[in-house]
């Protein structure tokens, strides 16, 4: 079973993505709690992040995804041709006051995050996150040393998108910081 302070905050995550008008699909979900727990701190230790082929990954959230559809808290909607799109139940087992309190402690954070990805899509998020998953990694490389190895871990981004990606992120580390 999933402790309830996750399931408030993947609750939370799911909540502020949908009001961005994000797509919400498993993919943004697994990258806004990988910059939620990454850059943010957000308490989401038991959720291990690798690289995988979009980017960061977490096994234990999609297993939790899962769980949580199975305890009709979050609702799954297949969407021909482009996949699911997840939302919170309107008759939600989050208890209100828990839901208050995480909004109070980490909405802004997640506001932030959910704000960046609002009308992204896949291949945005794959960039920005593994671009993170790399300046995080690799702390003693150039901008242009990161951007290399951005370009070599996903071959498919040249290496000036990678320079970009890796600038954007940085801007967005920077801004980041600055939120309390």
């Amino acid at each position: 079973m999933i402790e309830q302070e996750k399931k408030t905050l993947i609750c939370l995550i799911l909540e502020a993505l949908k009001k961005q008008g994000s797509w919400c699909g498993e993919t943004h979900i697994q990258k806004a709690a990988y910059l939620a727990k990454e850059m943010f701190k957000i308490p989401l230790e038991e959720y291990d992040f690798f690289l995988y082929r979009y980017g960061p990954y977490s096994s234990e959230i999609s297993v939790n995804l899962a769980t949580m559809r199975n305890e009709e808290i979050i609702v799954r909607t297949a969407t021909y041709p482009f996949g699911a799109t997840y939302g919170v139940k309107e008759n939600k087992e989050i208890p209100s006051e828990d839901m208050e309190e995480c909004r109070k402690q980490y909405g802004k954070k997640i506001d932030f995050i959910a704000e960046k990805f609002s009308d992204k899509g896949v291949g945005y998020l794959e960039r920005l996150c593994t671009a993170h998953w790399v300046i995080r990694n690799y702390t003693n490389k150039t901008t242009d040393e990161l951007a290399e190895t951005l370009s070599e871990i996903k071959v498919k981004i040249p290496l000036e998108t990678a320079l970009k990606t890796i600038e954007e992120t940085n801007s967005m580390i920077r801004k980041a910081d600055k939120i309390a």
